[in-house]
């Protein structure tokens, strides 16, 4: 177990300052806080949701603590999202900066691929009601036709922008956390 699991817990018990304290980059920092506040005794990440989950005094406590210490949670939090835009505009630049053509254009030549042809659609579709009206019924049909294989480009493309962020982030030192489906998934099981 790691600490964003823990941060996610607290979100979705009231707990949004403390949750994304905890789930930020200075997780295990605040982690410690938590630890203490709530009697963990080795502060350790499943320790410490083992008690959240069985002694509903424990999230009381958290409230209160997130209530004394408002203004530094939100400090944190901030930070770390300074922290994260300026790793991501650090990869970026190294990306451009890369020798490889593929690894220097590949996430911007996805990008405008699939931009590229929801343009195409949209000036068929334009074409069509000027040209020939009478077919305005089969746009339907079309792009029916075309929703699945847009679909997929679009999740491909989702799919390779997240994982090369993700092997950029391992590759400067940092971690990656649980992707957006279990997020969503431990989400929907509280």
């Amino acid at each position: 177990m790691d600490w964003g699991k823990i941060g996610d817990f607290l979100i979705g018990n009231g707990l949004p300052l403390l949750g994304g304290a905890v789930g930020g980059p200075v997780g295990a920092g605040v982690g410690k806080v938590i630890a203490s506040a709530i009697g963990a005794g080795s502060g350790e990440p499943e320790e410490v949701m083992g008690i959240l989950t069985a002694d509903p005094n424990a999230v009381l406590e958290l409230k209160k603590v997130e209530a004394e210490h408002r203004h530094e949670l939100r400090k944190i939090t901030l930070e770390g999202e300074i922290a994260n835009l300026g790793e991501i505009n650090r990869t970026m630049r190294e990306e451009i900066k890369s020798e490889d053509a593929f690894v220097r254009r590949a996430r911007p030549g996805l990008v405008w691929a699939i931009s590229g042809s929801v343009v195409l659609e949209v000036l068929a579709a334009v074409a069509v009601v000027f040209i020939a009206p009478e077919q305005i019924a089969n746009l339907g049909t079309l792009y029916g036709a075309i929703s699945i294989p847009q679909s997929i480009a679009a999740a491909v493309c989702g799919v390779y922008m997240k994982k090369r962020s993700d092997d950029k982030l391992v590759a400067a030192g940092g971690t990656t956390g649980p992707g957006l489906l279990s997020g969503v998934l431990g989400a929907l099981r509280r």
